[in-house]
C-alpha cells in the first residue's frame, strides 16, 4: 500500500499559504529519510487536484447535480450551493467549512472531526493509498466547548489548521506541530510529556511539540524542529505504519501502542470482542472501565481505586498493545492476571500468540509464562531466547517460574524423541568428543559439520516461521513483507526449445517480476533465450528457477549472474530448501542436477548436495535405493536390521547417513560414465572434490573400494534394467546446444539506472 498526505485548501486561502502547506509537508517528510519516498503529497485546491511530487494536475469537481443526488440513498450531508449543485460530503475544504460552521461564521472542529475520521476509514480499504488529511482554512477553529485552537488534530487521521494570524514561516511550524500529533510524537507511554486542556505535549524546551502557549510557534527560524524523543516516537510510528497485518490465526502483542500496525478495518466490528474482553478483565481486576470511542483503534482504560491503570489498545482483531502505570504514574509491566486473561482469549479463538517488538524483558517473560501455563499451551512465535542473560534481566519470581517450565518442557521433548533423533544425538556427542581430542578423521569431521548445519537450519527455519507465521514457505513470506509485492507466477519458454534436463539453478529473489532485480535478471535470461520461471514452486525459497542443461553453461551463467546482479541478489538464508539441497555455484546461485522425466526423484536426499538419485518407475518403488541398502548390508557398511524407507523414526542415524551418501555416490558415478562433461565439466576429479567435500572414504582405503564396487554393480543393473534411460541420456548429451552468451549485452553497457539505483 502507498501512503499519501491529502492537503485540502479552502478556495479563499491565498496561494502563498497553499504553497507553504506543501513545503511544510515536504520538509516534514525529509526528517525521516527512510520513509519520505513512501509518501505522495496531493492537494485539492479550487477545481484542481495537484500531485505535488510530479507536478501533474487534473480537474476536480467536489459537487454533484440535483439529478445525480436523486440516485444517492443517504442525502443527509450533501450541502446545496447557490448554483443549485451539492457539495459532496468530506471531499473538499468547502464542505468541511459549511458543515462545521458556527453562528459567528468560524469553524466548529468538534463537528467536523468525526467526518474526517469517517473519510479515512471509508477509503482505507477501497483506495490504493492510505491517506492522512490536512485541511487548510482562513477561519478560526474552536472545539465544542468553545476553546480556540490554531490547529486541531486527530492522531493517525489528520488535522485542520488555520492561517489566521500567522506569517507563512509560522504557519509551517503550526503544521509541523499538528503533524507531530498525527504521527505520534507525543503519546501516553512517554514520561516526558505534559497534559493540559490542549492535550498531551512535549516537555522539552525548544521542541515544536511544546504546549501551544509555550511552543514557540512565533519563533519562525529555529534550526531544530523536534526534540530527539519526538523524532524517535514518530519514526517508530512510521515504521509500524507499513507493518504487515498479523495472520488471522495469530494474535500479535506489543508493549507500546506505537508498535501497532495501522488500523485498516472496514468497520468497528473488531472492537466488539475487545470490548467484551476488557469488561471481563475489569471485573476480574476490580477496576473501572472507560473507552475512547472516538479513537480509530479500540482504546480502553482500566483504572484501580488508587489511580493505577492498564491501557488496552487494539488496531484489529489480531493486533493489541498493553501498557500500565502505577498509582504514582510510573510505567510498570501489567500484572500476571492480565497476561493470563489474554492467553485464554487467544486460546478460545484458536490463535497462536506472536511476540511483537516488545522492549520490556519482564513483559516478554510474563506473556511467555501465560502461554505455557495455559491449558493447552499456546503456540508462540518470535519468542525470546531463554538464556542466562534473559533470566538475569527479569524479576526473580518470573525467572524461577520460567526455569521450572523450561525444565519440564525439555523433559517432555526428550521423551518425544524418535530412535533416529536419539541415535543422531549420540553420534553427535561421539564426534564432538573426538574433535576435542583432535582424533577426528576428515570424513567424521564432515559428518559432524552436516549434523551441526542441519541443527542450525532447523532452528533458523523455526525462527523464520515465528517471524512470519508461515510454516510452509517462510522465506517467500519474508520477501512479501520486505518488498510489498505479492507472489506472482511467470514462465518463459525458450524459442529454441532448450532442454529442461540437467543442471537447474535457483536464485533467492522476490518472486514477482515487478521487483526491479527480478525483472532485470529475467530480461537478461530472455536475451540468452534461457527457460526460467518465477515463483510457481510452493517450496521454501527459490524465488526464481533457471533451466540450464550442461555443467559448463551452468558455471558460466552462475558467474554472469553474480557479476551482473550479485550485489542485488540476496544470499539464500541457511533455512531455505535450496541451501539445504543444492550446491553453491557462488554466494548467490545454487543448483542441482536432475534428469526430468528420465528419473523420478527430483530432490537430493543425502548429506551430499546437488545430485538427484536415479530411481525410476513409480515414485514409491525405491528400487535403486533398496539395491544400495541390500549391498551395503552385505558389505558390512551398515547394520543388518536397517530398512530403507521414507519413515526415519526407527532408523539408526549413522546407517541412514552412510546408505544415502552411498546412493548419491553411485548416482554420481553413473552420471559421470554416461554423460561425462555435460554432467561434471572437463575436470571430473575437481568436480568430485567440490561436491563431496570429504564425505567419501579416503581414496585408497578398503571402504572406498567397497563404495566403488557397489557403484559398479549399481551401474550394471541400471544399464540392464533401464536401458531406455541410457538412450535418452545419450541423446541429451549428443544433441545439447550450448548457451550463446554472445547474445548478452556486455556488463559495461548495462543501463546504469537499472538495478542498484532502482533499489536505492
Amino acid at each position: 500500500m502507498k501512503y499519501s498526505i491529502m492537503i485540502d485548501v479552502a478556495k479563499d486561502v491565498d496561494t502563498e499559504y497553499a504553497v507553504c502547506a506543501n513545503n511544510a509537508c515536504n520538509e516534514f517528510l525529509k526528517l525521516f529519510p527512510e520513509h519520505k519516498n513512501k509518501f505522495d503529497i496531493y492537494m485539492r485546491y479550487g477545481n484542481t487536484v495537484y500531485n505535488c511530487k510530479t507536478g501533474e494536475t487534473k480537474p476536480y469537481n467536489p459537487t454533484i447535480s440535483e439529478q445525480q443526488l436523486q440516485n444517492i440513498a443517504d442525502k443527509n450531508q450533501y450541502i446545496k450551493q447557490a448554483d443549485g449543485r451539492y457539495l459532496i460530503p468530506k471531499e473538499s475544504m468547502e464542505w468541511y467549512e459549511q458543515f462545521g460552521k458556527r453562528s459567528d461564521e468560524q469553524l466548529n472542529y468538534g463537528k467536523i472531526s468525526k467526518p474526517q475520521v469517517d473519510w479515512i476509514n471509508t477509503n482505507i480499504n477501497h483506495m490504493d493509498s492510505r491517506y492522512f488529511h490536512l485541511g487548510v482554512t482562513n477561519k478560526k477553529l474552536y472545539n465544542e466547548e468553545g476553546l480556540f485552537g490554531y490547529g486541531i488534530s486527530c492522531p493517525q487521521v489528520g488535522t485542520f489548521v488555520s492561517t489566521s494570524g500567522f506569517s507563512q514561516e509560522q504557519f509551517k511550524r503550526l503544521i509541523w506541530h499538528e503533524f507531530g500529533h498525527v504521527f505520534g510524537a507525543v503519546h501516553s507511554e512517554r514520561d516526558d510529556i505534559t497534559n493540559t486542556q490542549y492535550g498531551e505535549h512535549c516537555a522539552h524546551n525548544g521542541c515544536v511539540m511544546r504546549d501551544v502557549v509555550y511552543a514557540g510557534l512565533m519563533e519562525a527560524n529555529k534550526p531544530k524542529l523536534f526534540c530527539d524523543d519526538c523524532i524517535e516516537s514518530m519514526n517508530r510510528y512510521l515504521q509500524t505504519l507499513t507493518k504487515p497485518r498479523t495472520n488471522e490465526n495469530s494474535l500479535e502483542i506489543e508493549d507500546n501502542t506505537q508498535e501497532l500496525p495501522d488500523n485498516r478495518e472496514k468497520d468497528d466490528n473488531f472492537k466488539l470482542k475487545w470490548r467484551e474482553f476488557a469488561k471481563e478483565l475489569a471485573i476480574k481486576t476490580k477496576t473501572s472501565l472507560s473507552e475512547d470511542k472516538k479513537d480509530t483503534n479500540f482504546n480502553a482504560k482500566l483504572v484501580s481505586q488508587d489511580g493505577a491503570y492498564i491501557r488496552i489498545t487494539a488496531s484489529s482483531a489480531n493486533n493489541v498493545a498493553l501498557m500500565a502505570r502505577d498509582s504514582k504514574g510510573n510505567k510498570k509491566v501489567p500484572d500476571m492476571e492480565v497476561f493470563t486473561a489474554l492467553a485464554q482469549k487467544a486460546s478460545k479463538s484458536g490463535q497462536a500468540i506472536n511476540f511483537g517488538d516488545i522492549k520490556s524483558a519482564e513483559f516478554k517473560a510474563r506473556l511467555l509464562i501465560a502461554c505455557i501455563e495455559n491449558n493447552p499451551p499456546i503456540t508462540t512465535r518470535n519468542t525470546p531466547k531463554i538464556d542466562d542473560d534473559f533470566l538475569a534481566s527479569i524479576d526473580t519470581a518470573s525467572a524461577n517460574k520460567l526455569k521450572t517450565l523450561q525444565s519440564k518442557n525439555t523433559e517432555k521433548q526428550e521423551n518425544k524423541k524418535t530412535f533416529f533423533e536419539k541415535t543422531k544425538d549420540a553420534r553427535k556427542y561421539l564426534l564432538e568428543v573426538k574433535a576435542k581430542k583432535n582424533i577426528i578423521t576428515p570424513i567424521e569431521k564432515a559428518e559432524l559439520t552436516y549434523i551441526l548445519t542441519e541443527e542450525k537450519r532447523k532452528q533458523e527455519k523455526e525462527d523464520a516461521i515465528k517471524r512470519t507465521g508461515n510454516e510452509i514457505d517462510p522465506r517467500t513470506a519474508e520477501h512479501i513483507v520486505n518488498s510489498g509485492l505479492p507472489v506472482e507466477n511467470y514462465v518463459y519458454s525458450s524459442k529454441s526449445n532448450r532442454t529442461w534436463r540437467g543442471w537447474k539453478m535457483h536464485l533467492d529473489v522476490v518472486p514477482n517480476r515487478n521487483d526491479p532485480t527480478t525483472k532485470a535478471i529475467s530480461e537478461f535470461l530472455e536475451e540468452l533465450d534461457i527457460d526460467h520461471k518465477i515463483a510457481k514452486g510452493g517450496e521454501n525459497g527459490k524465488g526464481m528457477t533457471i533451466y540450464v542443461g550442461g555443467h559448463a553453461d551452468a558455471s558460466r551463467l552462475a558467474n554472469e549472474l553474480n557479476s551482473r546482479f550479485g550485489k542485488d541478489i540476496t544470499e539464500p538464508p541457511i533455512y531455505t530448501d535450496q541451501k539445504g539441497e543444492e550446491i553453491d555455484f557462488n554466494k548467490t546461485v545454487t543448483g542441482r542436477f536432475y534428469l526430468q522425466d528420465i528419473f523420478q526423484i527430483q530432490y537430493p536426499k543425502s548429506a551430499i548436495k546437488g545430485i538427484c538419485p536415479t530411481d525410476y518407475g513409480s515414485l514409491c518403488d525405491n528400487n535403486m535405493s533398496n539395491l544400495v541398502t541390500a549391498i551395503a548390508i552385505q558389505e558390512n557398511l551398515i547394520s543388518n536390521n536397517y530398512v530403507q524407507g521414507k519413515n526415519l523414526i526407527n532408523q539408526d542415524f549413522y546407517d541412514w547417513y552412510i546408505v544415502n551418501n552411498l546412493e548419491t555416490y553411485c548416482a554420481h558415478k553413473f552420471y559421470q560414465k554416461h554423460l561425462g562433461d555435460f554432467y561434471c565439466g572437463k575436470d571430473a576429479d575437481k568436480f568430485e572434490e567440490i561436491v563431496f567435500e570429504n564425505k567419501l572414504p579416503p581414496i585408497d582405503s578398503a571402504e572406498r573400494k567397497k563404495w566403488n564396487k557397489i557403484a559398479t554393480q549399481y551401474n550394471n543393473i541400471l544399464e540392464q534394467e533401464n536401458s531406455e534411460a541410457i538412450k535418452k541420456m545419450k541423446i541429451l548429451k549428443n544433441t545439447y546446444t550450448p548457451i550463446d552468451f554472445s547474445k548478452a549485452k556486455p556488463i559495461h553497457s548495462l543501463n546504469p539506472n537499472s538495478i542498484g539505483k532502482q533499489l536505492s
